[in-house]
């Protein structure tokens, strides 16, 4: 190993032992000496060789040498001479993209060479790693800012940053100027040292002056701490006086005013006396409320009652008898006052009237109230489903006479304790008017005065059957009477049905339309004995099931959208009024058998191919009306 030009060579064994040498010269390779920086921070490695430098005992000449970092990585750096500062650097071309690579910390385990660590050939550097930036910072901070000037393009109306390369050079000139780059700051760090010891030793002093103050504070004239003293014993002498003439002055106020404070003890008792009574007036008062609110709803009640056997020249007896009896119950005390004469002749039919005291059943159940009596009545229950949404919808449902007045006594069994009333039409129907009052005496017609009992009671549902409409002549009353049920003036509560035994009386008039202004229907009749029959001989009592229309179930805004969506799906571009109606009136039962129902409905009525095959009641009942009408 030569002093001037470090070089290393290998040497292999002479395998001849009669020469002159046992070993024989091998390749020899330049070595290159390595700097230690392993146990100091990358950035303050890259700060010493390029910006401050290093003292070179072999100064005058360019050398190559390798700078061991941290992490077991090293690099290759070209130390040049300044021969001003008696210093080497780090050459500046390439260090921008300066190469690293992988370096075996194994070799400060061995020994050094004349005071320094040279490098063994192909074993202490190794393989390429990363590339850093070790140019100086000066050149870093440059080109930092034309980076930023590249990506950072201004907006419109803003100024860019740096906006010209003179800005740029008048930023680098001043740091260098005022000696502000890190390499330069030997004079700042020192002097932020001092200043730093010196705002120490200052702030020793100002604690020390601080505490002379308290001190000296303490030491304050005796005649200050006498003026406090005499001060504060003022005060308590002050509240001691105030103390006990407060005392004093109650008891003299007592003692003259004891009477008073009797009186005003007294006045205290009344009041919560009188308060405790506001309260069980109050109770009183509300519960009398409730009472008058009931009283009020069963005389409506009685009044809608009423409506169906009052006429204008005649006055039933017995359902006013009922009717005083009901208010004796309902007045008490005053019942007396009512009387009513036997003289007064008795009304051609029962009137229907609902008993108050049975309570109506939940919407839920309808759907097995309607099986039920489906079942005991000898009907097809799926046919008594759909009977239920076309009436409560408004629809009128036209029967055939043979089984008109049983199909109605099944429905009116399972939601309207099985009352309904009858109306027979006759060829006295000659006008829209003969429907609501005789024709012969000017009296209120059955028609009329359900009609007026559903206005009054919109709880019940009360049917209505007028029966026989083939012997009027239809064509005369039939359209302003339909247009009048399909009006909102109808009750929604009126359930109308139709009865037709045969062809109408003057086949020649015709009736235009009829099968779109009613729904015709033929039920089916299950043949034999029926639980209806069964009852009539045996004389059981009948089961008064009704639903409370006022509280039936109906669809939110958003299950109305849904409903409105589902009509549009099904193309329904001409009257999409019944379908929804339909969708209202079956919404207690809920299920898609009730979709099918309407859109089957809807499809047989209006003669739509909605996809599905209507039930045969719709079916049947289109054919019995084209062959009674022609």
């Amino acid at each position: 190993m030569g002093t001037e030009f470090p070089f290393a060579f290998d040497a292999q064994h002479v395998s001849d032992p009669s020469g002159p040498d046992e070993f024989q010269l091998g390749i020899v390779q330049k070595v290159e000496e390595v700097l230690d920086y392993t146990h100091r921070n990358i950035e303050d490695a890259r700060r010493e060789l390029v910006e401050i430098g290093i003292v070179r005992a072999r100064g005058g000449r360019r050398e190559q040498v390798v700078v061991a970092l941290t992490g077991g990585r090293c690099v290759r750096i070209t130390l040049v001479p300044n021969p001003f500062k008696e210093k080497s650097f780090a050459d500046l071309a390439g260090l921008e993209k300066l190469q690293t690579f992988e370096f075996d910390t194994a070799l400060f385990d061995g020994t050094k060479v004349e005071g320094k660590w040279f490098s063994v050939p192909q074993i202490t550097v190794g393989q390429p790693g990363d590339v850093i930036d070790w140019s100086v910072d000066k050149d870093f901070l440059d080109a930092l800012i034309k980076r930023l000037k590249r990506v950072g393009k201004p907006e419109d109306g803003t100024v860019p940053f740096p906006a010209t390369k003179a800005q740029v050079q008048a930023i680098l000139t001043t740091l260098d100027r005022f000696e502000l780059f890190p390499s330069q700051q030997g004079g700042w760090r020192a002097a932020n040292d001092r200043v730093k010891r010196l705002s120490a030793d200052l702030r020793i002093g100002v604690e020390k002056v601080d505490q002379i103050v308290a001190v000296l504070s303490e030491l304050s004239p005796i005649e200050e701490k006498l003026k406090v003293e005499i001060e504060a014993r003022r005060e308590r002498i002050e509240n001691d006086l105030r103390t006990r003439l407060e005392e004093e002055v109650r008891r003299e106020i007592e003692a003259a005013h004891s009477a008073l404070m009797e009186t005003n003890r007294a006045l205290l008792a009344e009041t919560e006396t009188l308060a405790a009574k506001r309260e069980l007036i109050s109770e009183e008062i509300a519960r009398r409320s409730t009472e008058k609110d009931e009283i009020v709803g069963a005389l409506e009640r009685m009044i809608s009652d009423l409506a169906l056997v009052s006429s204008d020249r005649q006055t039933p007896g017995e359902p006013m008898r009922r009717l005083a009896s009901d208010l004796q119950h309902v007045l008490a005390d005053r019942g007396d006052l009512i009387t009513v004469t036997d003289d007064i002749p008795m009304p051609l039919m029962r009137p229907t009237r609902f008993d108050r005291k049975i309570a109506p059943r939940a919407w839920s159940e309808i759907g097995a109230a309607l099986n039920t009596a489906a079942t005991f009545h000898g009907f097809n229950a799926s046919d008594l489903r759909g009977i239920d949404i076309l009436s409560r919808s408004g629809e009128t449902v036209l029967l055939g006479s043979d089984v008109a007045m049983g199909l109605v006594r099944c429905y009116a069994s399972a939601v309207a304790q099985g009352l309904f009333s009858v109306q027979s039409l006759d060829t006295s129907i000659l006008g829209h008017e003969d429907i609501w009052r005789t024709p012969a005496t000017g009296s209120l017609t059955t028609f009329s005065r359900v009609w007026k009992t559903a206005c009054l009671d919109r709880s019940t549902l009360r049917i209505v059957l007028l029966e026989g409409i083939e012997r009027t002549p239809m064509d005369i009353w039939i359209l302003s009477f339909m247009s009048l049920l399909a009006s909102p003036e109808r009750p929604a509560n009126l359930l109308v049905f139709m009865s037709m035994g045969g062809r109408p009386i003057d086949g020649r008039r015709g009736v235009i339309g009829l099968e779109d202004l009613v729904v015709p229907i033929r039920p089916a009749k299950t043949p034999g004995l029926t639980g209806e029959q069964l009852r009539r001989v045996l004389g059981d009592a009948t089961d008064r099931v009704w639903f409370d229309d006022a509280v039936r179930p109906r669809p939110t805004k958003d299950d109305f959208r849904i409903l409105v969506q589902s009509c549009l799906e099904w193309k329904i571009d001409e009257d999409i009024d019944f379908p929804l109606r339909a969708h209202v009136a079956g919404w207690p039962f809920r299920g898609p058998e009730t979709d099918e129902l309407v859109r089957t409905v809807w499809a047989s009525r209006f003669g739509k191919n909605a996809g599905t095959t209507p039930p045969k009641m719709f079916a049947d009942g289109r054919d019995w009306l084209k062959s009674m009408i022609g």
